[in-house]
């Protein structure tokens, strides 16, 4: 267990493995517990670096709004402490948002860019992105089982619920008590709705992979496929049959299509 020593708020990081720098981060309501599954994994061949962003679980928090670029700035801070150059960049969800600004603020820092079940951003006010945007705002005022039975269906493809229910209950089980407080997720829900990087995404030079589920009800599929169709060179992998949290539903999958990007393969991009 470590802690940023530098500008506020500090940040809860923790390190394993060795070899080339892996940055993980993690997403909306989550703390650096996400990566259970897939950390562990990936620090057979990389020293990977996992946190929790700012007002989550061991990480400090000043109360005031953020942005994404504050996100980014964090991370990117994160980097400077370990006296890391550069180093891979692997973001999920919401972490795909700040993996995305952390590339287009301080490219130098990024070797390889993986962007899994994530948006660029420019939140469209439909029905059903009303309807979703009014489900994430209610989770801080649920249970713990009330939550889990709200973000099950967003979360989880329906053969996935049917089938592996226990897997769904390990990623509950293993969370941190209290990951993120009820103020600090309406600060995230805010920060990530006013990400808008669609007219600067082909500012991004780091080699890049887009991994999506294609049974995503959180981020639509037709969100990762804007994504690889602006990034330079960007290569888009869909699981089929796989939900948003992919990494519980195809974790060795998902785990070996990213270290064979990171050590430079390329595999045919999927529709």
């Amino acid at each position: 267990m470590a802690f940023t020593v530098g500008r506020k708020p500090r940040l809860h990081y923790e390190e394993q493995g060795a070899g080339e720098p892996l940055l993980l981060i993690g997403g909306l309501g989550k703390d650096a517990s996400i990566w259970y599954r897939l950390a562990p994994l990936l620090a057979r061949q990389f020293r990977v670096i996992t946190y929790d962003q700012r007002g989550t679980g061991l990480s400090g928090d000043d109360g005031r709004l953020f942005s994404i670029g504050d996100l980014a700035d964090d991370a990117a801070r994160l980097l400077d402490e370990l006296g890391l150059e550069r180093a891979h960049v692997y973001g999920l969800s919401m972490g795909g948002m700040v993996a995305q600004e952390l590339a287009l603020r301080q490219p130098r820092k990024v070797d390889s860019l993986v962007l899994g079940a994530t948006t660029a951003g420019g939140w469209r006010l439909t029905p059903t992105g009303l309807l979703l945007g009014w489900q994430l705002a209610c989770l801080p005022f649920l249970s713990r089982r009330g939550r889990l039975q709200a973000l099950r269906p967003l979360l989880y493809s329906q053969r996935f619920q049917r089938e592996h229910p226990n897997r769904i209950e390990e990623d509950w089980a293993t969370e941190s008590p209290g990951p993120v407080s009820g103020a600090c997720f309406q600060r995230q829900l805010l920060a990530a709705g006013a990400h808008d990087a669609r007219g600067r995404l082909r500012r991004i030079g780091s080699r890049t992979l887009v991994l999506h589920g294609a049974e995503d009800q959180l981020v639509p599929l037709a969100d990762a496929q804007a994504l690889a169709a602006q990034i330079p060179g960007a290569q888009l992998i869909v699981l089929p049959s796989v939900g948003h949290m992919y990494t519980t539903e195809a974790t060795a999958e998902s785990y070996e299509l990213v270290v064979d990007f990171l050590a430079g393969n390329r595999y045919q991009a999927a529709a």
